[in-house]
């Protein structure tokens, strides 16, 4: 599956456990003096020893601590990602921890009235904001205030005015005796006269009547936990009642009384089975970039567009007064559009033949190397008439109301491109496609972060928000995923527009391998490539593997490649970039060799494009790279000094394409795909092999041909190849019946390693040269790796078990120990790698330990037996 989703909830709280920075964007060098260390500690399993580290370094892009155990110098480096940019990208920033007070709630003002038990609404004035505070323990309830027309209790309301500040007061019904008294003493008398009973049992009833129609919106209108809201003036407020009864009325008009009660809604265990609410689910994808051929039509309609139109029809009559039948409603000399109305409306569509005729009449000749139809011309022109009626209306808004619009727009594209992240994420694991269509149901408006960007990358959470909305509401959920007391309250035409389905149950879990990603990753999916790879690399001492650095990229990690004398790491990715890792001063460099097209391609043509080797050349100072079917040759960088690299060459074979119809013929592999590259003759000429093309020899200087090896074996596929130290002997991987030896001068095929190939472990297998080119050792699919003599049949094995060992290194230090690296294969959190040693007066192998799962680097180091056990091996 950026960075928008790594998690920085924890900064400036207190918590002293470090989290890893997500690198955004070009940073530029730091300025503040940085300490040199020679290595980083590592991450993952000795996280929980951080917050207990005595002291800490800042550096360009973290703080670093000593690490606790090893070396006593040795430093601690936070995993890594960055983003896509131009090369080169520098060290990144630190990221700034700040420090949030906890939100408070202002507090109502007290008032000795209200400890009378007199309901009180009270105001008070907090941060420049009118706040209307009710108690709710002492304010009166409708229904404690709403009687029949014989309750001797029923109230009218007592309310304050705020504009008159006029107090109407509360007259009770027991207050009546005293008050007929009064009428008595000063006027006529009322008793007898029936006209004023009847008259107070109407008014009596419509209270009643108006009194349950504000219970009714007062418990539709409830919230449970009753907060502090901000209200506006008594005006906007009826105003917004007002528009609140015209929206209903609009809902429901044309819509009879309903003699049925509501229909009954599902509930939140309703269980439906076959998980069919999820099958008609539209998936929207991201936009791409269209193809050149369409962006140079709609550039030739784009201009011509500017250069006829005349502005906007003044003339509301005239318009309005308007028929298709008569005379075209403008000249193309004259040509002018009703931007007050759809592109659809007379005048426009009278306008858009007026325009389609001038143009393929005066543009003819720069249209003819397209043939568009005039389908194409008139959705070219509705798409330039809505830019231009944007930018008119654009123009007619205020300053204010433009702010507004930019808030809102920007809030929608985060949304909607958090949504198009979540669909790639999702992409990009075979296990992970059934979660797209969940995805798409939701969409990007379902997703609700109310509050404001702040520096650094923050979790997306949802939670209850207290802004209204406007929008309708997502139609042809499960039930289960509406809110049950609002749905409760619609009537029964929103329920049936609204198409709700019925609830199912849905698994929400991951495979093991999808659960390893995450775990590596720290929970950051869209730095994840496709692929069962998780980008993590890790460099150890071979004295002592408990110091180690651990590094996690973006991509997966495809080619390694170390260079003499320099204190850095090249790093092949599968997303077609180099990466530097610097240990001189902690930071990554990463250049960019993508091909021409390659974003436009789909995922599953982009995997078929990676760098797949990496090769050095100490005379010349170069560089080789294998990028798909092409073989790059640059000078070495020097970053420490800002040199940026200088391109020598580009080779690709001839009649080999790499656009997407070659693509798609080619699925699992392309023919001509590099698998090594190998410097000779003193760096002037290079030596390729190829996926099912043989070996080729290319002359550097001017790129031709020198020589060509057809393979023994009918493919070399995907299997590694190495070159001696002198240019004279070749060993390939073949996967068909071993490992071929090919005499490079005289160009000629000179024997088959035998090894045997199960056809269900079929994998690519490396090979290196060992002991002064006189072995070759060999990785395997069944177990045992092999140590062969090229000249002779001898051999000797180093025993795996039955594990499939696509990782094999070899290295001597000194002129004493020798030492052999073995990394085994799709075994998920069982993987490891075995170390064996060997002196030269002992002239065997003995394994030195053997690291599994996240304890990798953990395992202690064992001292070699002076005498060969089990697992040691004889050479």
């Amino acid at each position: 599956m950026s960075s928008e989703d790594s998690d920085m909830s924890n900064a400036g709280s207190g918590d002293t456990t470090p989290t890893a920075p997500n690198f955004q964007g070009v940073a530029q060098p730091h300025q503040a003096p940085v300490p040199t260390y020679p290595y980083v500690h590592p991450v993952g399993a000795n996280q929980e020893n951080y917050a207990r580290l005595p002291h800490q370094h800042t550096t360009p892009y973290g703080h670093f601590t000593p690490h606790p155990m090893g070396h006593p110098t040795h430093m601690g480096h936070f995993p890594f990602a960055y983003p896509y940019s131009s090369y080169p990208v520098m060290q990144g920033y630190p990221l700034p921890q700040q420090t949030h007070p906890n939100a408070t709630v202002a507090q109502p003002p007290t008032d000795p009235s209200v400890a009378a038990g007199q309901p009180q609404a009270r105001s008070s004035v907090a941060a420049g904001r009118d706040l209307q505070y009710f108690d709710r323990e002492t304010s009166a309830t409708p229904s404690e205030t709403t009687g029949s027309t014989s309750d001797a209790e029923t109230t009218t309301t007592a309310e304050t005015d705020a504009d008159t500040s006029r107090t109407r007061k509360r007259k009770r019904q027991d207050n009546a005796p005293a008050d007929n008294a009064q009428a008595k003493g000063k006027g006529k008398s009322t008793e007898g006269d029936p006209s004023h009973d009847i008259l107070d049992q109407q008014l009596q009833a419509q209270y009643l009547q108006i009194s349950e129609r504000l219970d009714r919106i007062a418990h539709n209108t409830q919230i449970q936990d009753v907060k502090p809201q901000q209200l506006t003036s008594s005006d906007n407020v009826l105003q917004q009642l007002l528009k609140g009864y015209q929206e209903t009325n609009e809902i429901l008009r044309g819509i009879g009384n309903q003699s049925k009660e509501t229909q009954e809604v599902n509930g939140a265990m309703d269980v439906d089975s076959s998980a069919g609410g999820l099958a008609n689910v539209k998936i929207r994808m991201a936009p791409v970039t269209r193809p050149q051929e369409s962006r140079d039509l709609a550039r030739v309609v784009r201009n011509y567009f500017k250069e006829v139109f005349q502005g906007h029809t003044e003339d509301r009559s005239q318009v309005n007064q308007y028929r298709l039948s008569q005379i075209p409603s403008c000249t193309i000399d004259e040509f002018r559009l009703d931007l007050e109305a759809p592109p659809n409306a007379a005048w426009n569509r009278s306008a858009r033949n007026v325009f389609v005729t001038a143009i393929t009449d005066q543009k003819a000749a720069e249209l003819a190397a397209f043939k568009p139809t005039i389908k194409d011309l008139h959705r070219l022109f509705v798409s330039n008439f809505r830019n231009t009626r944007s930018k008119y209306r654009w123009a007619q808004k205020t300053k204010l109301e433009r702010e507004v619009i930019k808030q809102e727009h920007r809030r929608a594209e985060r949304k909607r491109w958090l949504y198009y992240r979540r669909i790639k994420a999702a992409e990009r694991f075979q296990d992970t496609t059934r979660h797209i269509p969940m995805i798409a149901a939701y969409g990007d408006t379902r997703f609700k972060v109310n509050r404001r960007v702040t520096p650094g990358a923050h979790p997306h959470r949802r939670g209850r928000s207290s802004k209204l909305s406007k929008s309708a509401p997502v139609p042809k959920l499960p039930s289960g995923l509406y809110d049950p007391e609002w749905l409760s309250r619609q009537p029964d035409v929103v329920k049936e527009d609204l198409q709700i389905t019925d609830n199912f149950e849905y698994d929400f879990s991951h495979t093991a391998a999808i659960e390893d990603i995450s775990r590596v990753n720290h929970g950051k999916v869209d730095s994840v490539h496709p692929g069962d790879d998780s980008g993590q690399l890790i460099v150890t001492e071979t004295q002592d593997i408990r110091n180690y650095d651990k590094f996690n990229f973006s991509e997966s990690v495809t080619a390694i490649l170390w260079t003499p004398d320099s204190q850095g790491l090249y790093v092949g990715l599968a997303n077609c970039e180099v990466g530097y890792v610097s240990f001189h001063d902690q930071r990554l460099f990463r250049m960019d060799f993508r091909p021409e097209g390659y974003e436009d391609l789909p995922q599953q043509l982009k995997d078929l494009i990676q760098i797949n080797c990496l090769s050095y050349d100490p005379v010349a100072s170069h560089i080789g790279i294998g990028v798909g079917v092409t073989t790059i040759v640059i000078s070495v960088p020097d970053f420490q000094k800002d040199v940026k690299y200088v391109e020598h060459c580009v080779i690709t074979p001839a009649n080999t394409t790499t656009d997407e119809a070659s693509l798609k013929k080619h699925r699992k592999g392309l023919p001509m795909e590099v698998r090594s590259v190998h410097f000779t003759d003193n760096g002037q000429a290079m030596i390729v092999t190829y996926l099912q093309g043989g070996i080729w020899c290319f002359n550097l200087q001017d790129r031709s041909e020198k020589w060509r090896i057809q393979p023994a074996s009918y493919r070399i596929i995907r299997g590694r190849s190495t070159i001696d130290s002198r240019g004279r002997v070749m060993v390939c991987s073949n996967l068909h019946n071993g490992f071929d030896v090919y005499n490079v001068r005289e160009k000629r095929h000179i024997r088959t390693l035998p090894h045997e190939v199960h056809e269900d472990v079929n994998v690519p297998l490396p090979v290196a040269f060992i002991h002064d080119d006189t072995d070759v050792l060999c990785g395997t699919g069944c177990g045992e790796v092999s140590i062969r003599s090229v000249t002779t049949d001898s051999m000797i094995g180093l025993d795996h078990g039955e594990d499939m060992i696509q990782a094999v290194a070899f290295t001597q230090i000194s002129g004493a120990m020798l030492y052999i690296a073995t990394g085994c294969a799709e075994k998920e959190a069982a993987t490891y790698v075995k170390l064996w040693a060997r002196a030269p007066e002992q002239g065997l192998f003995f394994l030195l330990t053997a690291s599994k799962g996240p304890d990798l680097c953990k395992s202690e180091c064992r001292k070699p037996p002076e005498k060969a056990g089990v697992e040691s091996s004889q050479y």
